[in-house]
This record gives C-alpha cells, structure tokens and sequence, in this order.
C-alpha cells in the first residue's frame, strides 16, 4: 500500500499561532513552498497508485451530483450569477470576499469574469461542498418583450464554443486533460431570472441558453488547495467571441467546528 505524504503538515507548521516567535518570514515561506510541493506530490502519488489519470479528478459529464446532471447545474449556475445585487455579484468580485454569496446546497460555484477576466481570488469552501465553475461560457438571454424561440438562443449560445483556441485547468498544480470533453450545451432552455428575488421587474428571461466548458470537482480534501482555469475564444465576428478567462482561487476547505 502507497502511503502518500501529508500535505497539511507543513501548512499546519506555517501558520501556527505561534509562529511570528519562533520561525523567520523567510522560513514560514519555505514552509508554505514545501505544502505546496507535498499536496502535488500527494495528487499525483494518489493517481499513480490507483492506475487513474488526472482527468479522474474531475466528474465525467454522465455524473449525477445530488439527482441532478451537470447541464442542471449549469443553468442553476447563471441563476445564481444573476440572483443577486451588482455590488454583492461574485462575479465581479475582484478578490474573493464575495465568494460565498448564496452559496448553499452541496455544490458550491466558483465564479469566473465578465468579459475578458484576469483575476486571483480567495475564497473559504465548507468540506463536502462539491465545486463546479465555467472555464468560459456563454449565457444568451431573450429580454422581456423579446419573443425568440428556444433554438435562436442555443445556436447563439455555441457560436463562440465552436471556436476556442485555450483551455487549461489546473488543480493543485495537476492539469487536466481533455478539456474539450467539458463542454456542456443544455438541450432545454431556462428562465435567467428563476432565482432572482420575487421584486426583480420585468421578468421572466425566457428563453435563455447556455454553452461552454464547466468543471465539476468532488469535494476535496480540508486544508489549502490552488485551483486555476484559463480559456479564450477567437470568434471576432460575435459578441464577447474575443473573450479571455484567466481566473484563479486559492481555496480553503474548512471543517465544521
């Protein structure tokens, strides 16, 4: 039996309470380096023991998480991003203080950029939260008075999908392959405004669709992990078809006290 390194160790050492007494700021970043090394080392040891690739580490699109599949939670995604104000949006949000914005459920959603993003957040995640966020993506909506049919909006949805040049996800410093199987175009459409507040006028956003490339991650290990998505697409005749995503979180997964 592999046994793999703990990770946490050095991390543990690092930001003890204690150590603004006994350790160097140069000795706590060695510390901090070396939790980093260890939690890779560990990822990969944990693959190569079970004969798995990295792209183990995230769940196949056929996978049902809590009795809904991955296209659901794609469009729960946008309803989401579209449920709150626009200074609570953790969308905006530029460093991770907003990251747990009507986050509830066992999923918890990872924000990306408006447009063309490059952006560091971090963000605290409750153990046994799933976590699932856009690499890119594109959501296209029918304002209300519009009239559009359902196929209109999800052939518009895929224009910029069908012409993409980058994508990249890394998690603790292990990338994933394959990611064009990530994407993810819902067969239905949905109403953009369906988990918006009951006093949100005009309404409803129907018919709206989305298309694009989504991670869905089981719930990782508690302690500190670094996850990283980058994208862009090359479709200058089309809305946002010029878009970059470079989006990363450093991520605490924190036990109930």
């Amino acid at each position: 039996m592999l046994r793999t390194p703990d990770p946490d160790i050095a991390a543990i050492v690092a930001h003890h309470p204690r150590n603004g007494k006994g350790l160097s700021a140069s000795t706590v970043e060695a510390l901090e380096a070396l939790s980093r090394a260890l939690r890779i080392l560990c990822l990969t040891s944990i693959a190569s023991a079970a004969g798995a690739d990295p792209a183990d580490l995230t769940l196949p699109l056929g996978s049902p998480v809590a009795g809904q599949d991955l296209a659901w939670y794609a469009q729960d995604w946008w309803q989401w991003a579209f449920s709150m104000p626009t200074d609570q949006s953790p969308i905006r949000d530029d460093n991770g203080r907003l990251c747990g914005v009507y986050q509830d459920g066992p999923v918890w959603y990872l924000a990306g950029g408006f447009g063309s993003a490059r952006i560091h957040r971090a963000c605290v995640v409750p153990a046994g939260r799933f976590i699932f966020f856009p690499i890119i993506n594109t959501v296209v909506t029918t304002m209300p008075g519009q009239t559009r049919t359902c196929e209109e909006v999800r052939a518009e949805a895929a224009l910029n999908n069908d012409r993409y040049v980058h994508l990249m996800v890394e998690i603790d410093g292990v990338q994933i392959p394959d990611l064009q199987r990530t994407r993810i175009a819902p067969e239905t459409c949905f109403d953009l405004a369906g988990r918006a507040p009951p006093d949100l006028e005009p309404r409803p956003f129907y018919p709206s669709a989305t298309d694009g490339f989504w991670v869905m991650l089981p719930p990782l290990s508690p302690g500190d992990h670094r996850i990283e998505f980058r994208a862009f697409y090359t479709n200058p005749d089309t809305p946002e078809g010029n878009a970059v995503q470079n989006i990363s979180y450093d991520i605490r997964i924190q036990r109930a006290p």
